[in-house]
C-alpha cells in the first residue's frame, strides 16, 4: 500500500501511462488500418471526433478512474462506450472499433496498477 507522496507519484505515472498506451495502441492500430485498407478520403474535418473523443471524453474518464471506485468507474465506461457507438459508430464503424479498444485497453491498464499499487 501506497502512502503520502508515493502515491501521488504512482497517481501521476499510472495517468502519464495510460495515456501513451492508449494514444500508442491507437497510433498502432490505425497504422495497421492505413496499411490494410485504401483510404478513399483523406483526413478531413470529420475525422475530428477522435481527438474530441480521446481529449474529452476518454483522458477524464482514466484520471477518475484513480478516484472513484470500480462499481462507479464500470458505469462511467459504459456510458462512454455507448456514446461512442452511438455518436460515431455509423459513420466510421471499424475506427470506432479500434478507439473502443484502445480505450478498454487504457482503461484495464489503469484498473490493473490501481488494484495492485494504490490499494
Amino acid at each position: 500500500m501506497a502512502s503520502g507522496i508515493n502515491r501521488t507519484i504512482i497517481i501521476v505515472l499510472t495517468f502519464i501511462s495510460a495515456i501513451v498506451v492508449m494514444a500508442g495502441g491507437y497510433s498502432l492500430s490505425s497504422w495497421m488500418y492505413e496499411q490494410t485498407f485504401i483510404i478513399s478520403s483523406r483526413r478531413t474535418v470529420g475525422m475530428i471526433f477522435i481527438s474530441f473523443f480521446f481529449l474529452v471524453i476518454a483522458t477524464p474518464i482514466l484520471l477518475l478512474t484513480l478516484f472513484t471506485p470500480l462499481r462507479i468507474n464500470l458505469i462511467i465506461v459504459a456510458l462512454a462506450m455507448l456514446y461512442l457507438f452511438y455518436e460515431w459508430f455509423s459513420v466510421h464503424p471499424l475506427r470506432v472499433c479500434l478507439m473502443g479498444g484502445c480505450f478498454i485497453i487504457s482503461y484495464l491498464f489503469v484498473i490493473i496498477i490501481k488494484k495492485h499499487f494504490l490499494t
